[in-house]
């Protein structure tokens, strides 16, 4: 229910439908975060757990079910902005990667390039140095 309510809240207050189709769900947050479907499932049946066990200590403690609440939704936002920013440093790791990626791919494009055109140019003949796109001048 933190989950949905929060989901809901924040589509609202970026002016979007609170039904808007996004990836801000915890299940998303831990799949973005490298976690497979399995272990998504055993984090959050952990994680309820956990807190299933904090509300009734806290009760058996004989807490005010309001400060228990206020702990519990403390603790829980905690946890989410933790993950939250785990999987914000994933990803960005992963876009330099692949920007890194499309860089190289150029680099290597850029001097196949010039490796061609520099061999091209040197392998022509004299009377072959005026094309169609340059002009060649020899230099005495």
């Amino acid at each position: 229910m933190y989950d949905t309510f929060r989901v809901f809240t924040t589509r609202i207050l970026r002016g979007f439908s609170p039904f808007h189709a996004d990836r801000t769900h915890v299940h998303h947050v831990l799949l973005d975060i490298g976690l497979n479907a399995s272990q998504v499932a055993g984090t959050l049946v952990g994680v309820t757990t956990f807190f299933m066990a904090a509300a009734i200590g806290m009760v058996a403690l004989g807490w005010n079910a309001t400060i228990a609440i206020g702990v519990l939704l403390v603790m829980a936002t905690g946890l989410l902005y933790l993950a939250i920013k785990i999987r914000n440093k994933k990803l960005e790791q992963l876009r330099l990667a692949q920007l890194a990626k499309e860089n190289n791919k150029k680099e290597k494009l850029q001097k196949v390039s010039l490796d061609e055109y520099l061999s091209s140019t040197l392998t022509k003949t004299e009377e072959n140095y005026h094309d169609d796109q340059h002009v060649y001048s020899k230099v005495h």
